[in-house]
């Protein structure tokens, strides 16, 4: 039987969240392996900082979005 927690926990998933991945090379991205790496021993989530970063170019690149939406 399944956990009613879990099966909410889902169900929100799939209807509110979006999981993007990204795969870093080893040679060619290691600044940025090695930034994430440091936000994260720092305390800071990586997606959080990505997030963030994105945000920023948002309001650079693209003022009609909305960026205080959360």
């Amino acid at each position: 039987m399944a956990n009613p927690r879990t099966e909410a926990s889902k169900k929100y998933n799939k209807e509110n969240t979006v999981q993007l991945n990204i795969k870093l090379n080893k040679k060619t991205d290691l600044d940025c392996i090695k930034v994430l790496d440091r936000v994260e021993a720092n305390g800071q989530p990586k997606a959080d900082y990505v997030k963030k970063l994105i945000r920023v170019d948002i309001r650079n690149r693209f003022p009609d979005i909305d960026t205080s939406i959360k």
